[in-house]
Order: structure tokens, then sequence, then C-alpha cells
């Protein structure tokens, strides 16, 4: 695959984040690729002091509102002074000189050390470089132009563990200075709400100055990195940990026409090809937390249903968007087009069958699982291409075509179109094979036979 740099119009749309909904609390759940993403979390004041607790610097203390109070005046240690006063004596008596008391000078017990996690490999947008029970750092990259207009943004660290849940609001920063140019940044954590011994991620999102993530709507946030599961220590240091089991099965992988990194807290995906005539590379960013939740979600759906939930999940819209993007900056600007690219880009995933990439026969994949593994086996890519073509910008009908043995998907067409179809309620749905490069629509197997099934999504 060709290694070079990503463009800066392909660096922008790295990241596969935003779910459906126009807050900015769906838009966190949609990250993680929660099912329950529409319900939108209570707002919590833990300690009762009258202050949320994304905005209270210490939400369980309801003395403390701001880091200003907890301010103290400098201190030093004072010794006073023991005034002798010598007793007149008439007659000097000779006296033992007195031993002097050694005095024991108290060691402080030094604080645990910081145990630094840095954060390894290559980026080309914005993330977390390093960080510890205190700290964490994160590059802010020229190479992101969204970033340039969200200048006096603050940095907001949150903890969310396995299941989705946000366990605390761990660290705030001041608003960010952005140049154009690579720009460093820091904010001060303070982890000690945190539980022991339990999985969790970090997760930096940039917010409107002085207001909580409940408070915004989904466009006035900058989604900027996560973090691997970490730990923290009985010590108060985190630490790596063991990844759940779904993501340690995840590897790097390469061929001529998918590149797939694993990287700290995402996953890194090019799919590269041709599409009418002209050579495409796309690429994205899939967050762990995403494909883990997509993973543990119930696959005990139909095919239908499978493409109804993702027409409501946020994922087929982000890589329709995504595609129709791609195609336009290669001058494809038609509606036809535009579609033919979004089915030339997904019969590049690779074929991979459900035994090999889960562990389990006839297991159809939501999504998420597809892009993560970047590969799935026909019903994965048709469920993709169904829900993915019936949104915006497509907004096509479409079915599921089941031939004994296989899968594809059926597309709304009429008289003046060629080639494969099924007549289903009196309209003729033209087949798409998803699992091989440069098949056209009516294009049809013709080792398949002439008998299948349609499936209304």
């Amino acid at each position: 695959m060709d290694n070079s740099k990503d463009t800066v119009e392909s660096v922008r749309r790295r990241r596969l984040l935003l779910a459906a909904g126009g807050t900015a609390t769906m838009t966190l759940a949609g990250c993680l690729g929660e099912e329950d993403a529409q319900q939108e979390p209570a707002i919590k004041d833990s300690d009762g002091d009258g202050v949320i607790d994304s905005k209270d610097y210490a939400p369980k203390d309801g003395s403390v509102q701001e880091r200003s109070d907890l301010a103290g005046e400098p201190g030093k240690r004072t010794t006073t002074p023991v005034t002798r006063t010598a007793t007149p004596t008439p007659t000097p008596t000779p006296m033992a000189t007195p031993t002097p008391t050694a005095i024991t000078t108290r060691t402080p017990t030094p604080a645990p050390p910081t145990n630094t996690i840095t954060v390894e490999g290559d980026f080309n947008i914005s993330h977390i470089e390093e960080y510890s029970s205190e700290r964490l750092g994160m590059i802010l990259t020229g190479a992101d132009p969204n970033l340039s207009q969200f200048s006096g943004l603050e940095s907001t660290v949150f903890a969310i563990n396995e299941d989705g849940d946000m366990l605390d609001v761990v660290g705030r920063g001041d608003p960010i200075t952005y140049r154009n140019a690579d720009t460093r940044s820091s904010v001060d954590l303070d982890v000690s709400s945190l539980p022991t011994e339990t999985r969790f991620q970090l997760f930096v999102l940039l917010l409107p100055e002085g207001r909580a993530l409940e408070e915004v709507d989904s466009s006035e946030v900058v989604t900027i990195h996560q973090t691997d599961f970490i730990e923290k220590e009985s010590n108060g240091q985190l630490r790596r940990t063991a990844q759940p089991a779904a993501l340690q099965a995840l590897s790097d992988s390469e061929s001529e026409n998918h590149e797939l990194l694993v990287k700290e807290g995402a996953i890194s995906v090019k799919l590269s090809g041709r599409s009418q005539g002209q050579q495409f590379t796309t690429s994205y960013y899939l967050y762990k937390h995403a494909y883990l939740a997509a993973r543990k979600r119930s696959h005990s759906r139909s095919r239908s249903e499978f493409v109804t939930y993702e027409m409501n999940s946020g994922f087929a819209s982000f890589f329709g968007n995504l595609f129709t993007e791609d195609a336009r900056a290669l001058g494809l600007e038609s509606d036809v087009s535009i579609a033919n690219f979004a089915i030339d880009v997904i019969q590049h995933i690779p074929y991979v069958p459900d035994d090999v990439s889960t562990g389990y026969d006839d297991y159809t994949k939501y999504i998420a699982e597809v892009m993560g593994d970047c590969g799935g086996d026909c019903e994965d890519t048709s469920v993709l291409l169904a829900s993915l073509l019936q949104l915006e910008p497509f907004g096509y009908d479409t079915v599921l075509i089941q031939p004994p043995g296989h899968m594809g998907v059926g597309i709304l067409g009429d008289d003046s179109m060629t080639g494969s179809y099924w007549e289903y309620q009196g309209e003729k749905y033209y087949y798409i094979e998803t699992t091989g490069i440069g098949w056209a629509v009516g294009d049809y197997p013709d080792d398949l036979g002439d008998d299948a099934y349609v499936y209304q999504v």
C-alpha cells in the first residue's frame, strides 16, 4: 500500500464518533457505540453543594467547588527558641556539663513516583501523547483543520468504564490557544474518585469554556482521543491492564487494498482501489470502545433488523457521508456515480468468513465490527451497504436478496436499468454483489442460480 502522508482533506475525516442525535451527550454515547445512545444521563451534583459534578473541582466534597478553594497560605515550619535565664548562685559550684539531647529530624515519607504512560505510534490527527494519575498531555496537530476554529475551548477528560458508563470528569484544562502547527497542551487530573482494579478509559473532548457536556450541542464539541483500557492501583497510580478479549484479538494487517493498524484507543484503517477509472483511498479511525460495544451487543436479530438498527445507530450515516466526500474529491458529482463509488469501496473490504473473524458460524456483524475488523462475509457487507444506501445523501429503497448460501443487496430500479433483478411487491430490485471487486449493479454470479429470498428492510 501507499504509505505516503494523508492529505489534509482526508485527515479531517478520521474519527468515527457521531451517532444520531443533536446533543453532545448523544455524541459521547455514540462515540462509545452504546445501544442506549438516545438516553441522556441525569445531571449529577453528588455532594449537594449546588455545583454540578462536571463543573465541580471536587464533586465528592461539598466544601470545595473550585481549585482555589483548596489553596492555602504558603507554610513554613517555625521553631520557637527557648530562652534560658541564669539563676544567680552565691557560691560558684562546679556543675557537670549537661549532655545535649539529640534532636531527631523527621524525614518526610516520599510520595509514590508518578507512573507516566507514553502513547506509542504515529498519528496524523490530534491525540493523547502521555498520561498519568496527575496529568494528561496531548498534541493538537496542525494537519487537523477542524481545530483551527475551536481556539478557546477547554480540554475535558472523562473516565469511562468497560460498559460505557461515565465514571467521572477527572480533569478540565485552561482554554486552548491553537496555532497553525502542532500545539502541545496538558490537563491536570484528579483520579481520586475512580475505583481501583476496574478497567476504564480516559476520553478527551474540547468543550466550550465553563460549560458541561450535557449543556452543549454536538456541533460545539471536538473529540480528541481516548486511551486504551487502564486501571488505578491501590496507591493511586495508573497502569496499563489486559485489554478485553475482543480487543486482544485485533492485530495489524495489510493487503493490496487495505491497511489496518491497531493504535492506542483506536483502530486506523485505509481502503484503496479503483472506482470508475480513478484510484481512491478512503481512511478513518474507529475508537476501540465503539468496536467493543458492538461485539458485546446482542446479535440475535434478523438480517433486516440489523439494517433497521444501523440506520438509526449513526454508523451507516457516518460512512455514507465519508464516501460521499471522497467521491466528490475525485470529481464524482452525480447521485449515481457517488452511489457506485460507495459500492466500489465496500466491495474492496476483504472477505473474511465468520468462523475466522469471530469464531462463530453464521454471525452477522454490526457496521462497527465490519469496519473495525476491515473484513466480513456476504451478509455483513450486505447489511452495511443496504443500510447506507437507504440514508441521506443516497435515499435509495433497498432489500436483501438471499440466494442459497449467499446474500446480496437489491436496489430499486426501473426499466432503464439492465441486469439481474428480483420483483418484490410489484417493484424491481436490481442485484448488487458486495463481496468481490468490479461487480456492477445488475451483475449476478451465474453459479448462484435463479432462486432467492427477498427481505424488505
